[in-house]
């Protein structure tokens, strides 16, 4: 990246930004299986050990949220980075703006969900740190208020939050010079892996997520997207089908080694044979990183090989993936309920209908907020093409073989 465009040309003939949809596609199918990470790991912090609905998670070490920021992050370079030669107040406002909404909507569903956490046992209160409220609800909520801790689930969006208040920072140096922005990632990855090895931070039960090692693949992924590069990256990803075959191979071998080390009574034995380093919630390690851009070459494929955007839970997934706000909110609300559920009848088949009604109750909420929020809705407008002579190579085409297929929207979401 030696350059960054400084205007989208097609994206200027509308006045609007381009979103990319298979982007989206994959933010959406992330979002659903964080959600059924959550809904499974808080019913076995209860006492629950059955089969649970497989997840990217429980075969690789990559989790959902680490491909969700970094896709995030690129579609936020993408959308609005690789527009601006520097980061202006209006830049500033719109941030802001979006720390506020994910800061209030996150509070408002923690209220809601409070609302009903009454029923809970002292297991389920327990298991989902609502205990605190119970017993000392002044420090728990002064605690949610500064974002020290929150309840479980709840504290993705207050990462979140902590992304977007740094955005400008990264943001006005990555203007500045690309590299020097790639060499302050690098050194905060080594200094995570660093970090999480001296002071032991995954055992550290209060902060077992290193939000640090989030932070570097959000801007990492603006990194990338501000060199608008998915459409040829993509289109090579699609047209070389041993690049996809490599990825599975990669998979593969890491699944195998993920799975010997944390499950290993799946493999017929009683104990891991191997250990894997760098592979915890602490550290962001090279076969994290591997596995989730593996992840993302095989949906890539995927999607075009089987043209699966085009399909209803193809769009549908997009939905999610445009209103990932809702999406979160209608998650965080949602698998309380399966833990209740879970906690009133310990059936394991009212555990499956209720993650099965969980997953329909986040596409159903997430529907209804994009009729309210028509904005991020995929509407097709005609889009004027600039000259032949103008055309850029790395805006996404509207041709599904080819993917990166665009649709305007009003905003980044």
């Amino acid at each position: 990246m030696s350059q960054i465009r400084s205007s989208d040309r097609a994206a200027e003939a509308t006045g609007v930004s381009a979103r990319i949809l298979e982007i989206d596609f994959i933010r959406g199918f992330m979002l659903i299986s964080m959600a059924l990470d959550h809904g499974t790991s808080l019913c076995r912090a209860m006492g629950r050990h059955a089969a649970s609905p497989i997840t990217i998670a429980q075969v690789l070490p990559s989790t959902t949220a680490e491909i969700f920021f970094l896709m995030s992050g690129y579609l936020f370079g993408h959308t609005r980075l690789a527009k601006m030669t520097a980061v202006d107040r209006t830049f500033l406002g719109d941030t802001l703006k979006r720390t506020w909404q994910l800061y209030a909507y996150n509070a408002v569903t923690l209220l809601l969900v409070m609302a009903f956490m009454s029923l809970a046992s002292p297991t389920l209160l327990g298991a989902g740190r609502f205990d605190l409220f119970a017993t000392d609800p002044f420090t728990a909520a002064r605690n949610f208020v500064l974002m020290r801790s929150a309840p479980f689930g709840f504290d993705v969006l207050q990462i979140y939050i902590i992304f977007f208040l740094a955005t400008p920072l990264f943001a006005w140096l990555l203007l500045k010079s690309p590299s020097a922005a790639l060499a302050w990632l690098v050194t905060c990855w080594v200094a995570v892996g660093i970090w999480s090895r001296t002071i032991g931070l995954e055992h550290d039960e209060t902060i077992a997520i290193n939000i640090w090692a989030w932070q570097i693949t959000f801007f990492g992924g603006m990194w990338l997207g501000v060199g608008r590069r998915y459409a040829g990256i993509a289109r090579v990803i699609v047209t070389d089908p041993r690049i996809f075959r490599g990825a599975c191979l990669l998979l593969a071998v890491i699944a195998i080694g993920w799975i010997g080390q944390k499950y290993p009574h799946r493999m017929g034995l009683d104990e891991s044979p191997w250990i894997l380093p760098g592979v915890d919630r602490a550290t962001l390690g090279p076969l994290k990183i591997v596995s989730s851009l593996c992840v993302v070459v095989a949906m890539i494929w995927l999607a075009d090989r089987f043209r699966i955007v085009e399909t209803q839970i193809g769009r549908a997934l997009a939905m999610l993936g445009r209103h990932s706000l809702a999406c979160f909110c209608a998650s965080n609300f949602g698998l309380y309920w399966v833990a209740l559920a879970w906690q009133a009848s310990g059936s394991h088949a009212v555990f499956w209908l209720a993650e099965g009604l969980f997953v329909a109750f986040i596409f159903g909420w997430v529907a209804l907020v994009s009729t309210v929020m028509p904005a991020g809705s995929p509407k097709r407008k005609a889009t004027p093409q600039p000259s032949a002579g103008a055309v850029d190579k790395d805006v996404a085409t509207p041709d599904w073989t080819l993917t990166g297929h665009t649709h305007p929207v009003g905003g980044v979401r």
